[in-house]
C-alpha cells in the first residue's frame, strides 16, 4: 500500500524498521511524530513503519539487502523502488 502511495504521489517512500522490544525505536518514533523540524520534513515522504519481528518485513527484506541489523533502521526508497538510502543505529 505504502509504495503504491508513493507511486500515486511521487513521493519517495521513508520506511523505519523497528521492533515492540526495542526502546530506542519507541524514542525515535516518538521524535518523529512530535518534532515540528522533523514533521515538516517528513512531509516529503510516503512514510512506513515495519515491524522487523512481522511477515511485512520478510517481504521487505526480500526486495532490499539489509547491510546492518542495529535497530532501529530507515531505508529511503525512490519513487521507482530503487533504494537510495540505508541507515542503522
Amino acid at each position: 500500500a505504502a509504495a503504491a502511495t508513493a507511486k500515486q504521489t511521487q513521493k519517495p517512500m521513508l520506511v523505519l524498521l523497528t521492533r515492540a522490544s526495542c526502546g530506542v525505536c519507541t524514542s525515535v518514533k516518538n521524535r518523529l511524530s512530535s518534532e515540528a523540524q522533523l514533521k515538516s520534513l517528513l512531509a516529503n515522504y510516503v512514510t512506513v513503519e515495519v515491524d522487523t519481528d512481522g511477515p511485512q518485513a520478510n517481504a521487505l527484506q526480500q526486495k532490499y539487502t539489509f547491510e546492518g541489523s542495529a535497530l532501529p533502521g530507515i531505508l529511503i526508497v525512490r519513487v521507482d523502488g530503487a533504494p537510495v538510502f540505508a541507515q542503522y543505529a
